[in-house]
């Protein structure tokens, strides 16, 4: 009896605790914590996760909501619209748990994402350590997404709310910040900034599987995966081979250029310089075809130990020195980046497993399609934003065919993502730079061009930089200048400041009269002008589709182009090479945007 009656007593606080350890079960993602800044104006959503069917409740304000999670455990509610400033406190209950986030402002939500130029900190432009000491802003709270891969989409992030200060500033994102930083100052409201970039990164690791599923580029980039995918095995193996036998004599004869390993690099905390490192052999030396962001280039080194200099011809005209130790299947090292910047660790380069789930000779993760949406950008959704700004496209120059779609594409999936209507979407058209060493290039001519065309989609606009960059350099250092041109978008469209001229000169048609070809524009603010002497860059063509140098001058709002040797012209070029700089202005010292009439290839 008394043996029956402890082993219920057992049973019973076994299950108590259970039951306990359930009841108490309440989790939200990071973005909703302490410090954050939640949209004005606007029904902001709240979501987490507790136990099957349980009734949650969400207050703020002395305004409460109820919603029962599902039977996975998630929850959602959408809060009455608030009345902005701060700092509020929320309470959230789960039966009896209970979250209380605290220090929180109502004000503007403005997501930046895309490659290097948009991660690029402040403490590597033109005045970021001046900017830095400047940088204590309590009511800006910025929100960091650590740069990681999935192939599914994620519910959450390793990320937290901080307040703007000079340390926490240091390392952000200096475009977002300094267009977050004049809307502050502007409209005098609490603001979030959320950065989510990777640098050397593509549209296509940033959109959807299920919208890129609908574009013909997923095909091309599968064939291309797969293709890489069919020699792992053989790789592999041989690698293992050569690296057993070599292990003690450190050296190694084998066929030539064949490959005995591949190294997925990824340096220092915040992953600076990705890339692929292939080792293979070429009559009993070692090479190393160092890829990074689709450059490549050889170099031979010992088996135990590497140390050459990387001169990226695409993206600096200074070398990188890179010394690296092989150390059983993990190479350790540094990379020094020529413009004398720093020195970052190559933390545990390690060699790529197919065994694992990695592809040999295939690019960084971080390059294939959806890795960062899914990464990245889902666990934020559905976090009510007032809008995005954008910097994005070097990755895509060799694919600017391709680039207006995958472009258009990407926006239209994030705002059904988002489900909050066509929100404000600007970005960063790219700077002069010769890309592949090729300076009278078209490539990222044309790459601007497709962001050009992406005005056409609803609550969008552009940024033009052709005057802040440079054609040796993929960094522009004046980080400002950009965020402040992004932050006049915002202002003019969004915040009702009508009187801002907000964009350079964009064309708009053309007309041939008289052997001569004028060109109309729109945004010319106060009228167009040149800087630094007479219209440059400025190009024409008749029937044979042979460009020459133009005449340009100012005529009211017009351009009017001419060339005696084109006494029939039919259309122009403006700056449409890799690295123009023009010259023509608004009065506002806002440049134009380069272009082309034609559609010739």
């Amino acid at each position: 009896m008394f043996k029956n009656v402890l082993k219920l007593v057992i049973l019973f606080l076994i299950v108590s605790c259970q039951s306990k350890k359930e009841y108490q079960k309440l989790e939200l993602p990071s973005i909703i914590s302490d410090h954050m800044v939640l949209q004005q104006d606007a029904e902001c959503v709240i979501w987490g996760w507790t136990d099957s069917n349980k009734s949650v409740s969400v207050s703020i304000q002395d305004k409460e909501v109820y919603t029962t999670a599902d039977k996975n455990g998630k929850w959602q509610v959408k809060l009455p619209i608030l009345k902005a400033n701060g700092p509020y406190e929320m309470t959230i209950k789960a039966g009896a748990n209970k979250k209380i986030i605290s220090d929180i402002l109502v004000g503007e939500n403005w997501l930046g994402s895309g490659q290097s130029n948009m991660q690029w900190g402040m403490n590597k432009t033109d005045s970021g350590e001046a900017e830095i000491i400047k940088a204590n802003f309590h009511n800006i709270r910025l929100f960091y997404v650590p740069r990681v891969t999935a192939d599914k989409p994620q519910k959450n992030v390793e990320a937290k709310w901080v307040i703007c200060t000079p340390e926490n500033v240091e390392n952000f994102s200096a475009v977002l910040y300094h267009f977050g930083k004049k809307i502050h100052q502007t409209l005098n409201r609490p603001l979030g900034l959320i950065l989510s970039s990777w640098g050397g990164t593509p549209a296509e690791a940033w959109t959807s599987m299920e919208k890129m599923e609908q574009m013909p580029e997923i095909d091309f980039l599968k064939k291309k995966m797969i293709s890489r995918s069919k020699s792992n095995d053989k790789d592999l193996a041989y690698f293992e081979k050569i690296i057993k036998e070599s292990e003690s004599k450190k050296s190694a004869s084998i066929k030539l250029e064949e490959i005995i390993g591949v190294y997925d690099v990824m340096s220092g905390e915040s992953n600076e310089y990705p890339g692929v490192l292939t080792v293979s052999m070429d009559n009993g030396k070692l090479n190393a075809f160092f890829n990074w962001q689709k450059t490549t280039n050889n170099v031979t080194f010992k088996l135990d130990e590497l140390s050459f200099n990387y001169l990226s011809k695409a993206f600096s005209p200074d070398p990188f020195t890179v010394k690296l130790k092989f150390i059983d299947d993990t190479v350790k090292g540094t990379i020094n980046d020529g413009d004398g910047v720093g020195v970052y660790p190559i933390n545990g380069v390690k060699r790529i497993d197919p065994k694992k789930g990695l592809n040999l000779g295939r690019p960084p993760y971080q390059s294939y399609p959806s890795h960062l949406f899914n990464a990245m950008l889902a666990p934020l959704i559905p976090f009510r934003i007032k809008g995005v700004i954008w910097y994005q496209g070097e990755a895509n120059v060799s694919r600017a065919n391709r680039y207006y779609k995958l472009f258009s594409n990407m926006i239209i999936d994030w705002r059904e993502k988002w489900n909050q209507g066509d929100f404000p979407f600007y970005f960063v058209q790219l700077a002069p730079f010769n890309y592949n060493g090729d300076i009278d290039g078209v490539e990222s001519a044309k790459l601007r061009e497709a962001q050009f065309k992406t005005m056409s989609l609803s609550n969008t606009g552009m940024a033009v930089i052709t005057d802040i960059g440079n054609v040796y350099d993929i960094h522009p250092r004046n980080k400002k200048e950009v965020g402040r041109r992004l932050s006049l978008w915002a202002l003019a469209k969004d915040y009702g400041n009508k009187d801002i001229v907000y964009s350079g000169p964009l064309y708009r048609s053309m007309k041939v009269e008289a052997g001569k070809i004028r060109l109309e524009f729109d945004n010319s603010g106060s009228g167009l002008m040149s800087k630094g002497g007479s219209l440059s860059h400025f190009k024409i063509s008749g029937r044979n589709k042979k460009f020459i140098t133009a005449a340009a001058k100012i005529d009211g709002n017009s351009i009017i182009v001419s060339n005696k040797m084109v006494p029939k012209p039919i259309a122009v070029r403006f700056g449409f090479t890799n690295g123009s700089e023009p010259n023509l202005f608004n009065k506002e010292g806002l440049p134009a945007s380069t272009f082309r009439t034609d559609n010739w290839e």
